[in-house]
Order: structure tokens, then sequence, then C-alpha cells
């Protein structure tokens, strides 16, 4: 998957907040990692600020390779 960018303020909240774990370049530095995160446990708004950085097939490849953990039964439903 490409990096995402550019790399805003509105981005690295997201990062910030999602990934909470991690420094947000850090989080960023993983797009399948940090989207699956975001699909867990993002909000309409998050959603909002990556929505012209990622598309259904950049989805798709997070579904495919999604890490461990992340998504729990009922996502997967």
């Amino acid at each position: 998957m490409k990096p995402l960018s550019p790399v805003t303020p509105e981005l690295i909240n997201v990062a910030r907040r999602v990934v909470w774990f991690k420094a947000p370049q850090e989080a960023l530095s993983d797009p399948i990692h940090f989207l699956a995160h975001v699909m867990t446990y993002g909000t309409v708004e998050d959603l909002a600020v990556i929505e012209t950085l990622v598309g259904e097939e950049d989805y798709c490849e997070v579904i495919d390779h999604a890490p461990s953990g992340v998504f729990d039964r009922r996502s997967w439903a």
C-alpha cells in the first residue's frame, strides 16, 4: 500500500487518537495497520479526514492483510 500523503495536522490528530500507543508518525508509517485501527476505532470525522487519501481498493487491501487482533468477531461479521 502506498504511504498516506500529504501528512496534515488533521491526519496526525487521527493517528494520535486511533493508534494511541504509537507516535503519530510511526503509526502513519504502516498504512495497513493505521487504516485497520481507523476502521475499528475511527469516527465519522476521522473517516472524513482520510477520505481523499484512500479508496475502496485500499480498504480491501487492509481487510486482506488485517493485522492480528485489530478486528474482532463482530467486525468480521
